[in-house]
């Protein structure tokens, strides 16, 4: 994260015919992460942002 906490990293997600764009890291999932280990998962019907030390989860249906 940058020094104005704007850092910005935005994604595009194919899945046969599906397609998602969206942000996979900004000032709000840096929060909501803290130092934990975050990670995203893709599957059939979602894309979430999950994490076993956090009740962080984020999902993004297709």
């Amino acid at each position: 994260m940058n020094f104005w906490g704007t850092t910005l990293y935005f994604c595009r997600f194919r899945w046969e015919s599906k397609e998602q764009a969206f942000e996979i890291f900004n000032s709000d999932i840096t929060k909501a992460c803290d130092d934990h280990t975050c990670e995203w998962v893709v599957k059939q019907n979602e894309i979430s942002l999950t994490s076993l030390e956090t009740s962080i989860d984020i999902k993004h249906y297709w």
